[in-house]
């Protein structure tokens, strides 16, 4: 038959509802039951599901199952004010400054028998060479979810305003969308009883989406770009608070050995570590715990141990900063420079940007790269003390394991010390303490009264006021997208089964929206037109079609093709089981008269199926079908399923 698979995901841990195809036919996105919306790209070589909306969980009473999805494209309109021989892009600053490091930051020298932990950096985002596009995503609430590219959110629409549809059983079946984005039209339904939902239609005025396009693009390229550095800077940041870990860790466990040592001897004493180095460094007279730890805890190849992890950390510390932090840092206030002169173009932005959100955003961005250099320079005080302490700590135990050991105070090499002030500042600052404790304190610890924030408080900031610049902008431009009508279908039909199928025919001042339902109780297909002027979108007009279906035939799926024809799956069900057979039927929806449901009333009984069928073909051996097609006119190929596992592919030419 010609089918490759290319693709095939095992299981999902959550129930799908709803797929949707990328306008460029690469990609597709798929809706679940947990309130998620997953992207597969089936251009890389193993495709894999990632969850691309929301990008940060949702709050469970906010939370609603994903039914439909609709993916166009959203083509900013070329401007006709532009500057001839003027590249706009000229004076881009970001291809003049380096690139970030691909390479991960350094990790920590492990432990002896364990492996080194390597960190990931998330991967910059190419530059894509699809065109923008709009997703529109409706749930189980009643609500329809305004993201660009699949990802960049920007509002939320609620659907379910009047009789009822505001409670929580609302459902949005149906979305189409005009081609130049006028409107939007939404089919909802709602549970009515065990066996039945009722239906509704909305039509949202989205103009003012069409007529910010340019600008939601814009801050979606921007949005995208701040999401990567911000995912870069925190992974940067984890590794720089784990090399902290590491050389704070090794000093206080030294200093703890030593107080045991010093409880063991006399339980009644507080254990003061660096009070007992601090006397052996000022008088030379050593102790018994001191003697003991430097003979019996602490080796010469555990201090060599320690000072290479130590050494190995603080220079990847210093290292993490400078290339690893600082660089993204000044693009991320690079990106918030452009917002920042966008927000100058009051005519264009000034609804949309706040220079005050925007100039909390670059103050904490300053404040943090300012936090950053207190931390280099920090760091390099700590390291050159840490140096001179290892060796004095090294010459020690050289001395006092020594097999002739000469008197500790009397050796001829000379002092055991070059800098006594480094020393005992180590000993005071940073042996049972911790100088650079300020720099790493979690952003959800209570503040200490005169203390800086740190730079985790400082990267937390950081994103707050970026996500409030960019989520906050255009919820002023959905804000305006509203419901200006709202018809209810006159029926009642089954829960079981597809809901509804539609399509939107549009000419030059009006637009034709057409939908399929099917009342299997009645054997009854259901065709409604809904007619109305690209100027007066609260003014619709409903034309039906009703098609009695014959006697045991039951839809199992129906497909717009195109602008010609309505494809209908339909189950014959014989008397025996094994006699069961399928059909494909396709009517001329068009050609066919929509009167108003009035004039339908004194008709008796309605058209036949038969006496508008267009043409059919039966599928041998095919139960309960369900198909899908891609709709491109002159060269239409359309996928069969059925319940017994068999597949067909179709191609349907014109009529």
């Amino acid at each position: 038959m010609g089918i490759t698979t290319i693709w095939t995901q095992p299981s999902w841990k959550s129930p799908i509802h709803c797929i949707s195809w990328h306008p460029n036919g690469q990609q597709f996105a798929f809706g679940c039951e947990q309130g998620a919306v997953h992207l597969v790209d089936t251009r890389l070589p193993t495709p894999q599901a990632e969850k691309t909306w929301p990008l940060f969980d949702i709050p469970e009473p906010s939370r609603a199952a994903i039914t439909c999805i609709r993916w166009i494209d959203y083509i900013p309109e070329h401007l006709e004010n532009s500057v001839k021989a003027f590249d706009p892009h000229a004076f881009d600053m970001e291809q003049y400054l380096p690139r970030l490091s691909t390479t991960p930051p350094p990790a920590p020298l492990p432990e002896p028998g364990r492996r080194p932990i390597q960190s990931t950096l998330p991967q910059e985002p190419y530059p894509s060479k699809d065109k923008p596009s709009l997703m529109l995503i409706g749930d189980r609430r009643g609500r329809i979810h305004f993201c660009v590219n699949g990802s960049y959110y920007i509002g939320t629409v609620p659907c379910a305003t009047t009789d009822g549809f505001d409670k929580l059983g609302a459902t949005i079946t149906s979305i189409d969308v005009t081609k130049d984005l006028t409107s939007i039209q939404a089919v909802m339904q709602m549970p009515i009883s065990k066996q039945t939902v009722a239906s509704k239609l909305v039509v949202l005025d989205s103009r003012p989406c069409k007529q910010k396009n340019r600008q939601v693009c814009q801050m979606a390229e921007i949005h995208n770009k701040v999401d990567y550095l911000l995912a870069y800077i925190q992974q940067c940041i984890a590794t720089l608070c784990s090399h902290h870990q590491v050389v704070f860790s090794l000093a206080h466990n030294s200093a703890l050995r030593i107080a045991a040592l010093q409880q063991d001897e006399n339980s009644d004493t507080v254990p003061l570590p660096h009070v007992e180095l601090l006397g052996l460094l000022a008088t030379g007279n050593i102790t018994g715990e001191t003697h003991d730890y430097f003979t019996n805890q602490l080796t010469l190849q555990q201090a060599k141990r320690w000072e290479s992890r130590s050494t190995h950390s603080y220079a990847a510390m210093q290292r993490i900063i400078i290339e690893f932090l600082q660089p993204p840092c000044t693009l991320l206030l690079l990106q918030l420079s452009k917002l920042k002169g966008y927000a100058q173009w009051k005519q264009r932005w000034g609804d949309l940007l706040s220079m005050d959100t925007i100039q909390r955003a670059v103050q904490s961005v300053q404040f943090m790269l300012s936090s950053l250099q207190k931390l280099l320079l920090s760091i390099g005080v700590v390291s050159k003390r840490f140096e001179e302490f290892i060796q004095w700590v090294a010459k020690v135990i050289q001395r006092l394991t020594d097999k002739n050991p000469p008197d500790y105070q009397n050796d001829n090499p000379g002092p055991v010390y070059k800098d006594p002030r480094q020393l005992s500042d180590y000993l005071m600052n940073d042996f049972t303490e911790d100088s650079l404790a300020a720099f790493f304190v979690p952003h959800d610890a209570e503040p200490t009264t005169g203390q800086e924030p740190s730079i985790l408080c400082g990267f937390e900031e950081v994103q707050v006021a970026c996500r409030d610049l960019l989520d906050n902008s255009l919820l002023t431009v959905i804000k305006q997208v509203q419901p200006v009508h709202e018809t209810l279908v006159p029926f009642e039909f089954p829960v079981s089964g597809r809901p509804v199928a539609s399509f939107c025919l549009e000419s030059k001042d009006t637009i034709h929206q057409y939908y399929c339902f099917i009342k299997q109780d009645e054997s009854l297909c259901i065709l409604m037109r809904c007619d109305w002027k690209r100027m007066c979108l609260d003014k619709v007009n409903l034309g039906f079609a009703l098609i009695q279906m014959e006697s045991g035939w039951k839809v199992t799926d129906m497909e717009y093709f195109d602008e010609l024809e309505l494809g209908l799956l339909v189950q014959f069900e014989d008397a025996d089981p094994q006699q069961d057979h399928a059909y494909l039927l396709t009517l001329p929806f068009d050609d066919l008269d929509y009167p108003s449901l009035d004039e339908w009333q004194a008709v008796d009984p309605y058209p036949g199926m038969t006496d508008v069928i267009l043409r059919y073909i039966e599928l041998q051996s095919m139960k309960q079908t369900i198909m899908g097609t891609n709709g491109r006119k002159g060269r239409r190929i359309m996928s069969v399923a059925a319940s017994n596992c068999m597949y067909r592919v179709l191609e349907i030419g014109d009529v």
